[in-house]
């Protein structure tokens, strides 16, 4: 993708220079042209600077260059483009991040600059809900803007040792005054064969004195997961003491899989979210916003695991008609 982008760029200034080079009375004198304006990402990424260059604080800034175009799907895959931001991943998407390799835990991530928190459906990662954040539950298309602060500041709330991350959602005054966006995508996935959609839309509306202004959004997103794998369970130091283990004298200990499982997942995600946005600034030095979201998943899920006790099978070698023990979980 990135191939195609750049012949379509080298093929633009071709067209230039050849425009360029062409004959004086090619041209008319009397056309005037009242405005001009150039869509892209260079906006974006002008104001990803100008943010940077004002902030009183070591921060890095991702900016969104229109409704729904963020980066990534996710924010938190967006945030992994930000310079010591790392994040892990569930199933293939991004859920938590780490910065400057401190723990999930150890950052702080607010909302329009007020905590919020997540819980999670996995039962082993809800000992990481205390300061971590679950960006699931986060839609990329409400997302204006990302700081990431580095260093601490006055007038944010401390608790990110890592770094503290700031989501703006958008504001109506910063749009058209009438703006109408929406996106349906589908997702087949191979595994669970299974295709699923995706939908979002968003409608903003402002005065023309652009004092006041109003923001709605919808979003709707479900996905099939299945996983089949084999996964090791620990491991165990075994003391061949009959002398019974091939290739393993009597008395020696070896390092042994206590567990090998052959595991079958299958996950139904299910998540419905919703935004709103008011905004009144009638001077340049007034400006109030109030915001909602809500943001709701569903993950019904099923996991089953075939085991093999191998441990258990090497300690009863000496044993007469030990076998082989098979748990069902």
């Amino acid at each position: 993708m990135r191939n195609f982008h750049k012949t379509i760029l080298t093929a633009s200034a071709s067209v230039l220079a050849v425009a360029l080079a062409a004959p004086a009375f090619a041209q008319d004198s009397s056309t005037t042209v009242d405005e001009l304006v150039v869509t892209g990402i260079r906006a974006s990424l002008q104001a990803s600077v100008e943010a940077k260059r004002n902030a009183g604080a070591v921060i890095d800034v991702i900016t969104a260059e229109d409704i729904g175009k963020f980066p990534d799907k996710n924010v938190a895959e967006s945030l992994q483009r930000v310079p010591g931001v790392t994040i892990q991943r569930e199933f293939g998407e991004g859920e938590r991040i780490s910065v400057r390799g401190t723990a999930p835990t150890l950052n702080r991530t607010l909302l329009n600059g007020h905590a919020v928190a997540t819980a999670d459906w996995f039962i082993l990662d809800q000992f990481k809900a205390s300061r971590s954040f679950n960006y699931l539950m986060l839609p990329s298309e409400i997302v204006g803007k990302v700081e990431v602060f580095k260093s601490p500041v006055a007038d944010i709330d401390e608790g990110g040792v890592g770094a503290t991350v700031n989501v703006h959602t958008r504001n109506p005054l910063d749009l058209a005054p009438l703006s109408i966006s929406g996106s349906v995508q589908g997702v087949w996935d191979e595994k669970s064969d299974s295709t699923d959609p995706t939908a979002s839309a968003m409608l903003s509306w402002h005065n023309e004195a652009k004092t006041f202004g109003i923001l709605g959004g919808l979003i709707y997103d479900k996905r099939e997961i299945r996983r089949d794998g084999i996964e090791v369970l620990g491991y165990e130091n075994v003391t061949n003491a009959s002398g019974n283990v091939t290739g393993l004298p009597a008395g020696q200990t070896a390092v042994t899989p206590s567990l090998i499982g052959s595991s079958y997942f299958k996950q139904t995600r299910e998540r419905r979210g919703a935004n709103i946005g008011v905004q009144w600034s009638p001077t340049d030095k007034i400006d109030v916003n109030l915001t909602g979201l809500y943001s709701k998943m569903d993950a019904d899920n099923f996991n089953q695991n075939y085991m093999a006790w191998i441990t258990n099978k090497i300690s009863g070698l000496g044993t007469p008609g030990a076998n082989f023990n098979i748990q069902h979980s």
